[in-house]
């Protein structure tokens, strides 16, 4: 860990936290094992915290007082749509990139931060770099690590929207150049989920590349604002974030968003007839259909299927009995 003058930080740690007492410390104690050869800072954003999480890093506060520096809220601004880094951290930034790290997740590698500005240092045409992150399921204690199986280590926009594909930075990878954020559109305030916006304006900016090391953790809870959703919340949130991203492209990438809709709008379709709503099943079903975009045989074949499980019940039912039978006589 290194330390400096406020013009020689090279790197703004950006942590949002909410009712995270059982894990923070993990996040802290991620930040304070960096080993740089420059100085970094860490912003963190309480959104009022009432389960301990505030006098926790208050500690931290009180004993790192040149490297924490905290903004603690009396309101939850989460429930005034007030909300992430964007608002709170991003604005106060003073290094050249900025890395993220919410309060559940930490990372595992001390020196993820100096590889990380390394690499971005020495490709300026790259806008972002991130790596693998294992997963940590809290309720068993199982820890998994995909990797991410990518042909190429770096992509841009193109890759990112088409889906041929699966580019998917987990929020405590992502390194990126501070100019990029430093005046977001205003539509990217509103967004109801900003993983994917941010992605996106960042590779408008220059290319995305992978470093093929695991050097973080996602923490898996029911706590979690994501893995707490149902999957026709998540489905609803997705299908809001691809509309702004289309008016945000303009006339650019038409197609491949019109393919991105109807994929959403079928996944909620199939959320919904999972959860017996087959109103709002047929409704987005049409809706996926409008778009007219389907793109590959997997996509077909779901759509058929599930215009057949809403029109053609009895039909669907045969035909998934024959399916299941035939599968497993093979």
């Amino acid at each position: 860990m290194s330390r400096g003058s406020a013009a020689d930080i090279a790197v703004s740690v950006c942590c949002i936290t909410y009712n995270h007492a059982p894990y923070i410390r993990d996040a802290f104690e991620g930040f304070l094992m960096q080993r740089t050869t420059f100085p970094f800072e860490v912003l963190v954003h309480d959104d009022a915290s009432n389960d301990g999480t505030t006098e926790i890093i208050r500690e931290y506060e009180s004993r790192y007082p040149e490297l924490i520096l905290p903004m603690y809220e009396l309101e939850n601004q989460w429930v005034k749509g007030k909300r992430g880094s964007a608002t709170f951290n991003f604005p106060r930034a003073r290094g050249k990139y900025i890395a993220l790290c919410e309060g559940d997740d930490y990372w595992t590698d001390p020196y993820k931060l100096q590889k990380q500005v390394d690499f971005l240092d020495a490709h300026p045409e790259c806008s972002m770099c991130f790596h693998h992150v294992s997963a940590l399921f809290q309720a068993t204690g199982a820890m998994q690590h995909p990797r991410l199986e990518l042909e190429e280590p770096c992509y841009v926009l193109d890759d990112l929207l088409s889906g041929t594909v699966h580019v998917y930075p987990r929020t405590s990878s992502r390194m990126f150049r501070r100019e990029i954020v430093s005046e977001l559109p205003p539509w990217f305030h509103d967004a109801p989920a900003t993983d994917l916006p941010l992605v996106v304006l960042c590779a408008e900016y220059g290319k995305i590349c992978l470093l093929d090391e695991v050097m973080s953790v996602y923490r898996v809870h029911s706590g979690g604002v994501w893995s707490g959703s149902t999957i026709v919340d998540r489905s609803k949130t997705t299908l809001q974030v691809y509309q702004q991203l289309r008016s945000h492209l303009g006339t650019r990438h038409q197609k491949t968003m019109k393919t991105r809709l109807a994929r959403g709008y079928l996944a909620l379709a199939a959320a919904h007839a999972e959860e017996g709503d087959i109103g709002q099943a047929k409704v987005n079903l049409h809706k996926s259909i409008a778009e007219g975009q389907i793109h590959g045989r997997i996509q077909l074949v779901d759509l058929i299927a599930l215009v057949l499980r809403l029109y053609t019940p009895r039909i669907h039912k045969a035909l998934k009995r024959i399916w299941k039978s035939s599968t497993a006589s093979v």
